[in-house]
C-alpha cells in the first residue's frame, strides 16, 4: 500500500524537476491553451489533460493562472469582433501592415495585410490582381464584401479603395511600403548579377516571399518547404556570417551589439511572420544574454519566445507557421538528444586524442560519418515531432524529405555564404565580385537540378486520411511525456 502511494510521486519526479528548471515553457503552454480555448473552440480534452497533468506535477497554480490570463487576454482583444460566416458588405478604414506578391494559378497580383476598422478593429487581408497597386504607406477608405477565412481573421473582396489624408489615418508611419521596395531592389540586384533560376531561389530563401509556384511545389515534394520560410535557420546563418566578419574588426561586446542591430534590421526587412517572430525573439534574447554574460536555457528561451509572440498577436497560434516552428524546435531540443545518445551505440563519439591516434584516412571518415549521423538524428527528431501536424494539415509525409534534409540545407547555406560576400565585394568592385557571383550561381543551379529531378524511386509520400485533432494532441502529449521522463 505504501509502495502504491509513493509510486506516482516517484514516477513524476522527473517532470517536477523539468518544469522547475523550465518555468517559462510551462507558463507559455498554459497561456497558449488559454488563448486557443477562446479563439478556436479548442477540444476540451486538451486543457483537461493539461490541468490534470499540472495537478500531478505540483504546477497547478502557475499553469491555471496563466491559462486564465490567456483566455482573458484573448477575450479582451476579440470579444467585439464580428463573425462573418457569409460575405457581408462593410466599409471602414484599412491600415496596411504588410505587402507581398501574390500568385494564383491564373493571376499575379498583390496581397495586403493589415487592420480593418469597421468600427471594430479586425485582422484583414486584401488581394488585388494586376500590375498596378496602391502604395502601402498610407491608410485607405475601403468598401467590399467581408468573409471570415478562419476564426477572427478576415479577407475583403474590394469594391472601393480610396486613399485617406494624413489627418484621417488611424496609424503612424509604417514599414510596409519601404519593406516591399527593399525586397524588390534586392531581387532586382540578384536578377542583374545571377541567372533567373538562382535569383528566384536565393531571393525566396532570403526574403521569404516565393515568386514562383513551381519552386514551392518542388520544395514541398522534397520535404524542404521549411527552407522557403524565413526561420531560425536563416537567422543562425546570418548571425554566424556577421559574427565571423565583425569579429575580425571589433571586440566581443561591440560585435554583439552590432549583431543585435543586424538581426533587428533583417527582421524589419522580412516582416513579422510567425516563424520570423520566434527566430527574432530567440536571437535577440540570445545576444542580450551574451552581453550580460548569461546563457539562458534553450527550453526557457523557447517558452519566452512563445509567450512574447502570443502577447504580440494571439491569432498567430492558429497559423501553421507558428505550429511548425515551435514544434520543430521542441523536437530538436527534446527528441534529438535521445536519438543522438542512441546512435552513439553504433558510432561512438571519439575524443581528439583518439582521432590523433588513428591512421589516415580514418579520422576524415569518422568526421564525415559523424556529421551525417548528427544530421540524420536532427532530421528524424524534427519529423517525429511534426509527423501528426503534417498529416493533420497536408495529409501526407514526403519520404524524399528524409534524404534531402541530410544535405540540402548545408548546400543552401553554402549558397547564401557565397552570395553575401560576393554581393558586398561586387558593390565595391564589380570586376572582383562578378567571378564570385558566377561561382554562387553555378553552385545554386546545381542544387536546383537536384530538386527538379529527384530519384523516381524515392519520390513517394506516406498518405494519411483526415487525422482528428485529438489524435494530434494525444500523440504530442505522450511523446513529450516520455521524453521528459527520459531526459531527467
Amino acid at each position: 500500500m505504501i509502495l502504491f502511494k509513493s509510486f506516482p510521486a516517484d514516477f513524476l519526479a522527473p517532470h517536477r524537476l523539468f518544469w522547475k528548471e523550465n518555468p517559462a515553457l510551462l507558463l507559455a503552454i498554459s497561456f497558449l491553451l488559454g488563448t486557443s480555448s477562446y479563439l478556436y473552440s479548442l477540444n476540451p480534452l486538451f486543457p483537461l489533460v493539461w490541468l490534470i497533468y499540472l495537478f500531478l506535477t505540483s504546477s497547478f497554480f502557475q499553469g491555471v493562472s496563466f491559462a486564465l490570463l490567456g483566455w482573458g487576454y484573448a477575450f479582451f482583444l476579440y470579444q467585439g469582433a464580428p463573425r462573418a460566416a457569409t460575405p457581408t458588405f462593410v466599409q471602414g478604414i484599412f491600415s496596411v501592415s504588410s505587402l507581398q506578391p501574390h500568385h494564383s494559378p491564373f493571376h499575379k497580383g498583390f496581397l495586403y495585410k493589415g487592420t480593418l476598422l469597421i468600427p471594430e478593429a479586425v485582422s484583414c487581408s486584401i488581394c488585388l490582381q494586376g500590375d498596378d497597386r496602391p502604395p502601402a504607406d498610407q491608410d485607405y477608405w475601403v468598401e467590399g464584401l467581408l468573409s471570415e477565412r478562419s476564426p477572427f481573421s478576415y479577407s475583403l473582396k474590394i469594391k472601393t479603395w480610396k486613399p485617406l489624408s494624413s489627418k484621417q489615418t488611424i496609424g503612424s508611419w509604417r514599414f510596409a511600403e519601404m519593406r516591399y521596395r527593399a525586397k524588390e531592389a534586392f531581387r532586382f540586384l540578384l536578377k542583374k548579377t545571377t541567372s533567373p533560376q538562382t535569383a528566384c531561389l536565393l531571393g525566396s530563401l532570403l526574403t521569404g516571399d516565393v515568386e514562383e509556384r513551381l519552386l514551392r511545389y518542388e520544395f514541398g515534394r522534397a520535404g524542404l518547404q521549411h527552407l522557403l520560410s524565413v526561420s531560425g535557420f536563416h537567422f543562425a546563418l546570418l548571425i554566424a556570417f556577421f559574427s565571423a566578419s565583425l569579429g575580425l574588426f571589433f571586440p566581443e561586446r561591440t560585435k554583439n551589439i552590432l549583431l543585435l542591430l543586424v538581426v533587428t534590421l533583417y527582421f524589419l526587412f522580412i516582416g513579422p511572420a510567425p516563424a520570423v517572430l520566434r527566430s527574432f525573439f530567440a536571437a535577440t534574447l540570445y545576444l542580450i544574454g551574451k552581453l550580460l554574460n548569461r546563457r539562458p536555457a534553450a527550453l526557457n528561451l523557447l517558452g519566452c519566445c512563445m509567450l512574447f509572440e502570443l502577447i504580440f498577436d494571439p491569432l498567430l497560434s492558429g497559423h501553421i507557421g507558428f505550429q511548425l516552428s515551435f514544434l520543430s524546435c521542441a523536437g530538436l531540443l527534446l527528441v534529438y538528444p535521445q536519438l543522438h545518445r542512441f546512435s552513439n551505440r553504433f558510432l561512438p563519439q571519439r575524443t581528439v586524442p583518439e582521432l590523433a591516434d588513428m591512421t589516415l584516412p580514418s579520422p576524415y571518415g569518422y568526421l564525415i560519418s559523424s556529421f551525417f549521423k548528427k544530421t540524420l538524428c536532427m532530421t528524424l527528431a524534427v519529423n517525429i515531432a511534426l509527423l501528426p501536424l503534417l498529416f493533420y494539415h497536408f495529409h501526407k509525409f514526403p519520404l524524399l524529405g528524409l534524404i534531402y534534409n541530410l544535405f540540402f540545407p548545408l548546400g543552401a547555406a553554402l549558397s547564401i555564404y557565397l552570395l553575401l560576400p560576393s554581393l558586398l565585394i561586387y558593390s565595391i568592385c564589380p570586376l572582383l565580385g562578378a567571378p564570385l557571383l558566377s561561382l554562387a550561381d553555378v553552385w545554386t543551379r546545381q542544387l536546383l537540378e537536384l530538386i527538379s529531378y529527384p530519384p523516381l524511386l524515392l519520390d513517394k509520400a506516406w498518405q494519411q486520411a483526415d487525422l482528428p485533432s485529438w489524435a494530434c494532441g494525444l500523440y504530442l502529449f505522450l511523446l513529450f511525456f516520455f521524453l521528459i521522463q527520459k531526459k531527467q
